[in-house]
């Protein structure tokens, strides 16, 4: 799967078998779980997929729980824009340095997967 861009999943197992199988599955594409290939023709982004994409476009973040703060860049409001839940981010001055940063709620993947882990 390198190489290849981020793939939202819909959280729902697919039904294909491990092997040859699921590495030809269309469902999938290998992955296990379910792809939402609409969501990926709309270019909608998650939390999860806003999170990757944040990661990987290098732009600064931190949290507070479950909250994601971005800088807020050019590339992070394009980025922003494509989130589901746009709408609730919102911007702050960052006491540190007096640039202004993103709040997102609830955006913190790894606050969530580590609740999801206990």
């Amino acid at each position: 799967m390198s190489g290849q861009g981020w793939q939202p999943k819909t959280g729902y197992a697919c039904g294909c078998r491990r092997g040859v199988q699921r590495d030809n599955c269309p469902d999938c594409e290998g992955t296990g779980q379910r792809i939402d290939f609409a969501a990926i023709r709309a270019g909608k982004l998650d939390a999860r997929g806003l999170f990757e994409a944040v990661k990987a476009a290098g732009i600064a973040y931190d949290n507070h729980e479950s909250d994601l703060y971005i800088e807020a860049t050019p590339e992070a409001r394009a980025l922003l824009r494509r989130y589901e839940h746009r709408d609730n981010a919102r911007p702050f001055v960052h006491a540190v340095t007096g640039a202004i940063w993103l709040d997102v709620p609830f955006a913190f993947v790894p606050w969530w997967d580590a609740r999801a882990a206990q």
